[in-house]
């Protein structure tokens, strides 16, 4: 092995670790608990949910063209597609959505549901 590979090897490594630190640190500022649940339709902001103020769990149904359907179950913190008529499901497959700009979206449908921190147009903690 020449003198110059060490050098590559080395230089390789080094962006590895500090990709992956970048990586670690992101990751963490991301994980803030959202409390406002924004549904919308084909772009259309249809519902928003105050998740910090569900006391009881419930469902409820949004109804899209050609009989389809989605079924969303929120709970305190706490929202998902609970149920859907679409074709790969990948909506439901998502899980519960808690932490802000988690989304999870059924194309077939048109519909997004994503969480956000209920301060918007305001610089939060994490913009400090």
């Amino acid at each position: 092995m020449k003198k110059a590979d060490k050098y590559i090897i080395i230089g390789i490594f080094i962006v590895l670790l500090i990709s992956s630190l970048w990586i670690f640190i992101y990751k963490g500022s991301k994980d803030v608990k959202g409390s406002q649940a924004v549904i919308s339709k084909d772009g259309n902001i249809i519902e928003t949910i105050d998740l910090s103020l569900v006391k009881e769990p419930y469902e409820f149904t949004i109804e899209s063209k050609n009989n389809g359907y989605n079924t969303i179950y929120v709970e305190k913190d706490k929202i998902k597609f609970a149920e859907a008529n679409c074709p790969d499901k990948l909506c439901v497959k998502t899980g519960l959505l808690t932490n802000t700009s988690d989304i999870a979206v059924c194309l077939p449908h048109g519909i997004i549901i994503e969480i956000k921190n209920g301060t918007d147009g305001q610089i939060d903690s994490l913009a400090n």
